[in-house]
């Protein structure tokens, strides 16, 4: 059913209600104990109007955090690693290793267009460490899908 012009809420409300979320999520207790640069408005001011969203990214951290601060009351760890290749970081979750990561040295050892593959000194273009970690998270993806195509 369509809303009624006089029901339109005007870009100013809009406004309003995208610097009360983004105060309301700053407030969460997830944040306790941040210390903010910007407000809540500074940061809704930068936005398009056209959301924006990342939902593996958001729903992993989401997913991750708890965890987090579970092993950090119990005053313990786990151990990650960090995948050279797409088909590792798959291994890596099958094998139930909680948290991978994408390191320097797997960006740094493959090399780039205009760098050959050595150590990590992090002269590897700006682009390069979400280009690679593209490839990881589609091969999540696939992983997934598939796993899901064989359990049904």
């Amino acid at each position: 059913m369509a809303k009624r012009a006089a029901d339109a809420a005007t870009p100013e409300q809009d406004f309003e209600r995208d610097v009360a979320a983004t105060q309301e999520y700053f407030d969460s207790p997830r944040f306790e104990g941040i210390t903010r640069l910007y407000s809540a408005r500074q940061v809704a001011e930068q936005r398009g109007t056209i959301p924006a969203d990342y939902p593996v990214a958001r729903e992993a951290a989401a997913a991750f955090y708890p965890r987090l601060r579970e092993l950090f009351s119990q005053k313990k760890s786990i151990t990650t690693f960090g995948p050279y290749s797409p088909g590792q970081a798959v291994t890596m979750k099958r094998m139930g290793i909680e948290g991978i990561y994408l390191g320097g040295w797997a960006t740094s050892a493959k090399g780039s267009i205009s760098e050959d593959p050595g150590p990590d000194l992090a002269s590897y273009p700006l682009s390069q460490v979400p280009d690679e970690a593209a490839g990881l998270v589609r091969a999540l993806l696939t992983a997934d899908r598939n796993q899901q195509y064989l359990r049904l």
